[in-house]
């Protein structure tokens, strides 16, 4: 504890300016996730990764997805083992997608509350605009630049505007990927233990 004059208003002034300043700081510091909580985010948001590959490989045909169609069609079970997820199956990877980018990235940047929000927001954010993409068909795919060609799944990206349909279940399903993915962060900052508060009030100052 800091040792400083008693009644002496300027003093009590300056303290306190000094324990609010060392507050927020300690308040910064106890939010950050642990390393133990980011690579259990990181590692739920692989696993989430890791579902969406296994419904594209069982639930889809090879040739209506571009990546299991160029590298794992050897692996494809469609038609060689009942469907895993039903009518889900088909918002399912726009959940994924926000959900599980949204997890690696924080698992990765180790984020306060506020810079998760920013990060589910952002993977929302981008998911939505693909599958808005595929609603305006003609201007996304005027903006797909042209060095994308010949560039493995990159070169896929106009075809995707262009063969894909919009469906508005998709974007709710990215919106509650993203806000399933804030509240698993939100609570991997909780119980945060830290230095104690500084307190507010020089020691041997009476309470008024």
């Amino acid at each position: 504890m800091i040792a400083v004059p008693e009644n002496t208003d300027s003093t009590i002034f300056d303290y306190r300016l000094l324990c609010e300043k060392v507050n927020r700081r300690k308040e910064t510091v106890e939010q950050r996730i642990s390393v133990t909580a980011r690579t259990c985010l990181a590692l739920i948001g692989i696993a989430a990764l890791f579902v969406g590959v296994l419904l594209y490989l069982v639930d889809r045909a090879p040739d209506d997805t571009y990546f299991v169609q160029r590298s794992l069609e050897w692996l494809s079970l469609h038609g060689d083992v009942p469907a895993l997820f039903g009518t889900f199956g088909h918002v399912l990877p726009g959940f994924i997608h926000s959900f599980s980018f949204s997890l690696i990235t924080a698992g990765l940047a180790g984020p306060t509350r506020r810079g998760a929000a920013a990060i589910c927001f952002f993977w929302f954010c981008l998911n939505a605009l693909f599958e808005l993409g595929q609603k305006y068909k003609d201007i996304a795919a005027k903006l797909v630049p042209g060095w994308f060609e010949g560039i493995p799944y990159l070169e896929n990206t106009e075809a995707f505007f262009r063969r894909g349909i919009f469906d508005p279940r998709d974007i709710a399903a990215m919106a509650a990927g993203a806000v399933a993915a804030f509240v698993i962060i939100a609570v991997s900052l909780t119980g945060r233990t830290g230095p104690s508060r500084c307190e507010t009030r020089p020691a041997g100052t009476a309470k008024k």
